[in-house]
């Protein structure tokens, strides 16, 4: 695309070839005009672009760039852990077939670096353990924790799920 504005000792101004005596426009719509041809892009690409920036912020969810940055980095170092619940959600756990499952609420999730009695070794170990109080079935007015590794084996986001995996244990014996 062929340049419509120029700079000099004043600013950028318009060539207009059809006014009389050499005159240059000014103004703010000619310095809006100069930045835009600042980007190099054709009005189709600016188009693209802008639905490009329309996808992302509705992706982004309100979260700013800079967020998403930090969060990038974290997951390329290996610091982020995406939870599969929170705090106050209903879990529903499938431990022995005879107790069927087992509906427990979240009460805490912590980050826990330390020996692991089931570990041979007591070896220090790191995990994401989720606190838990049974609400419904064995044990109920129990808690305990289950490490973040259990979801889809033994527990579960949804009763549906835990009674297809029951289902399948006792079909396996």
């Amino acid at each position: 695309m062929e340049r419509l504005t120029h700079i000099d000792n004043k600013g950028w101004y318009v060539d207009d070839q059809s006014v009389a005596y050499d005159e240059k426009r000014r103004g703010k719509e000619v310095d809006r005009l100069s930045a835009y041809e600042d980007t190099g892009l054709e009005p189709e690409e600016v188009r693209i672009q802008y639905d490009i920036l329309r996808r992302y912020s509705e992706a982004a969810d309100g979260i700013g760039l800079k967020r998403i940055r930090e969060l990038a980095r974290a997951e390329k170092e290996g610091r982020l852990v995406v939870l599969p619940c929170k705090v106050g959600d209903l879990l529903y756990e499938v431990d022995l077939p005879e107790y069927g499952v087992i509906t427990c609420k979240v009460l805490s999730i912590m980050y826990y670096k330390g020996p692991r009695f089931h570990v041979p070794g007591n070896e220090i170990v790191s995990s994401v353990d989720v606190e838990v109080e049974v609400v419904e079935g064995h044990g109920k007015g129990g808690s305990y924790t289950f490490e973040l590794r259990d979801f889809g084996k033994a527990v579960f986001l949804t009763r549906q799920e835990a009674e297809e995996a029951l289902g399948k244990e006792a079909e396996h014996g």
